[in-house]
């Protein structure tokens, strides 16, 4: 009867096809057989294992990446940081100067309005003793007005600003190259057109509410090809 042989460290039995071993399946401790043991009692022998090719499954990290991932496909800013860009952040990563936000040129406007109601006023104020008539204190009133456009006509088309936008730190400004329009554009397409223009019925309604686009272009922009920038920090050239 064949005697059966187990491991002297863990006691676990060996079958036939393990006798032969160099060290316990189970625990690693070097098996002696009987004859001369290449292994100091109590030292562990690795298992010599042979490549296969395919990666053992105990090796395998279920956490890790993708050993193939590339950077084709790789999501998007807004994909990776759940964060939107700005339409002006993204015009200032493509070299060009930032939108003037919506706020600002609504300042910018409000000051204009001023700027013309000063004028008006104060035509009626200087010259308006020299009047009794109604009719004629509006005329007066309308020739002030005229000449604040006179003046913002002439800010528009030498600087890209009137008042307002240089009290703001705006610009108008062409759509492809951000260089000043000229005066065609910025003042007689861009300015005293739209003024005409209100007299269609809810135009000026329209072109207010254009502004909440991508561009922040009101309808008078898209007629001239023009946007409002940002210059703040930037020399404006005469």
């Amino acid at each position: 009867m064949e005697k059966s042989l187990t491991c002297p460290a863990c006691g676990d039995p060996l079958g036939f096809g393990q006798r032969d071993a160099a060290c316990c399946p189970r625990c690693q401790e070097a098996i002696s057989t009987g004859g001369p043991s290449s292994h100091p009692p109590g030292d562990r022998v690795s298992p010599v294992r042979e490549p296969t090719g395919a990666a053992d499954p105990g090796d395998i990290n279920p956490y890790a990446a993708p050993a193939n991932e590339t950077s084709v496909g790789e999501p998007s800013t807004e994909r990776r940081t759940g964060v939107r860009m700005s339409s002006e952040e993204e015009t200032e990563d493509d070299g060009r100067l930032p939108l003037a936000p919506r706020l600002v040129r609504l300042g910018g406007a409000l000051v204009d309005m001023a700027v013309m109601i000063v004028f008006g006023v104060g035509a009626i104020v200087a010259f308006g003793s020299e009047y009794e008539e109604p009719d004629q204190l509006r005329v007066l009133g309308f020739q002030g007005f005229a000449v604040s456009f006179v003046i913002q006509g002439f800010l528009i088309g030498f600087r890209g600003q009137s008042l307002g936008k240089m009290a703001f730190g705006m610009r108008i400004a062409n759509v492809d190259d951000d260089e000043i329009p000229d005066f065609v554009r910025s003042v007689l397409v861009r300015t005293w057109l739209p003024v005409l223009l209100t007299l269609i019925p809810f135009f000026k309604l329209i072109d207010i509410l254009c502004i909440y686009n991508a561009e922040h272009r009101c309808l008078h922009d898209f007629m001239a090809g023009t946007r409002v920038v940002d210059i703040r920090g930037e020399s404006v050239r005469l």
